[in-house]
């Protein structure tokens, strides 16, 4: 009798985390058509963005002055990585200032995975770690921050 009802676990658990990514899923893409129209990008967003269009021609460097810059050729208030990576996706995909949002939403995906894998190691199960990521995505303030593409915060 316990052996069926191991089995029958064990059967659950990957159904239950099977829906979880379909809720996670479901969710980003509700999220994405939402904020595609019209992103609510911040002057921070628009930064990203002209560090990452000029990526590929003047390395680093913002094409216009803005209040908190200082006089240096190169910004000093970002650091690289986000806008060379949007700019690679940019690049690929032709999406123009959209690639901030969807890079955002793909790095969230990559997060929920790496979550679960660390989950699975320490729990037996990536249900704790979907069902955080899943609440974490459905506050106000993670979304708010999200759609901004500027970086990832849960408040």
């Amino acid at each position: 009798m316990s052996g069926t009802r191991a089995r029958d676990d064990n059967l659950r658990a990957p159904r239950l985390c099977l829906l979880l990514w379909l809720c996670l899923l479901l969710l980003g893409a509700a999220f994405v058509a939402e904020a595609l129209p019209d992103p609510p990008y911040n002057p921070d967003s628009w930064t990203y963005w002209d560090l990452a269009k000029s990526i590929f021609s003047d390395f680093y460097r913002i094409p216009g002055l803005r209040a908190y810059q200082t006089t240096l050729p190169w910004s000093q208030a970002f650091p690289p990585l986000w806008p060379v990576l949007n700019a690679v996706v940019a690049a690929l995909l032709g999406t123009g200032p959209v690639t901030l949002l969807l890079t955002n939403c793909a790095v969230l995906v990559l997060l929920a995975a790496a979550s679960a894998a660390a989950s699975r190691a320490l729990f037996g199960s990536a249900v704790p770690a979907l069902v955080a990521v899943i609440l974490c995505w459905g506050t106000a303030a993670f979304a708010a921050s999200s759609s901004a593409a500027g970086r990832f915060r849960c408040r």
